[in-house]
């Protein structure tokens, strides 16, 4: 998935007016670490990246350069149509359930709390600084701390609990 994908899905999950989303400074971090921990999870449970960019261990936490590039633009009513639309078919149930467990699980921080959180995080720390934090270091390091644990069992949950919810619904309800 691609990270602009993942940031509409989450823009249309907490309904960030979409003029004025570049000058939600807050809200621009908060969609950083959500990516961020995405990516953890999905390496560190599923042995796949969940997105193809290199996240990068910046000053402000991780971030995902060409994301922050696009999140403080001031787009254009024509380039704002076409970000929020390319490719928001194109990922699956799993990545949106998965993306939507995480987006849950951290709803109740600020990106201000994530960015403060995210300094004490292995693969960030662990990362030269505006290097890319690889992709084995997340792998194996992430979950160490307090947070990252508790962070792996509620998402699980949320995900686990998402999943069933989704196969409940009958057929004759679900779209064709």
């Amino acid at each position: 998935m691609d990270a602009l994908i993942a940031f509409r899905f989450l823009e249309v999950l907490y309904g960030t007016d979409e003029k004025n989303y570049s000058n939600d400074k807050d809200f621009r971090r908060w969609v950083q670490k959500v990516i961020y921990y995405l990516q953890c999870y999905s390496l560190k449970e599923n042995n796949r990246p969940f997105i193809k960019q290199e996240l990068y261990a910046y000053p402000d936490g991780p971030m995902v350069t060409s994301l922050h590039d696009e999140l403080k633009k001031q787009l254009s009513e024509e380039e704002l149509n076409k970000l929020l639309s390319s490719g928001s078919a194109e990922y699956a149930e799993y990545d949106s359930d998965l993306l939507e467990a995480v987006a849950l699980v951290l709803s109740k921080y600020s990106g201000k709390d994530l960015t403060n959180i995210s300094h004490t995080s292995a693969p960030w720390v662990q990362t030269i600084q505006n290097g890319a934090i690889s992709k084995e270091l997340m792998k194996e390091k992430f979950g160490e701390g307090r947070f990252e644990e508790d962070f792996l069992k509620e998402v699980t949950k949320a995900f686990n609990g998402r999943k069933a919810l989704r196969e409940a619904v009958p057929t004759s309800f679900k779209e064709e």
